[in-house]
C-alpha cells in the first residue's frame, strides 16, 4: 500500500516540520519563484527517499522473521 506525502510527514514528524518551516521561510523571503520551487523539489526528493528507506527496512525485517 503506497504512502502519501501526508503520511510520510506524519511518520517523520520532525523532518516534516523542519522542511515545512523552511518552505514558509522561502515563501516569505523569496522575490521570485525559483527558491520556492527548489524547496518543493527538495521536499519531494527527501519524501521519496524516506519512503524507499522505510520499504527497505520493512523488507529486511520480513526476511529476518522468515529465517
Amino acid at each position: 500500500m503506497p504512502l502519501y506525502p501526508v503520511e510520510l510527514l506524519r511518520d517523520n514528524f520532525w523532518n516534516g516540520l523542519f522542511f515545512f518551516v523552511q518552505l514558509l521561510v522561502a515563501l516569505s523571503t523569496s522575490t521570485d519563484g525559483y527558491v520556492v520551487m527548489w524547496h518543493c523539489f527538495t521536499v519531494l526528493i527527501l519524501s521519496y527517499h524516506l519512503y524507499f528507506a522505510r520499504i527497505g527496512s520493512e523488507q529486511v525485517s520480513d526476511q529476518s522473521e522468515t529465517l
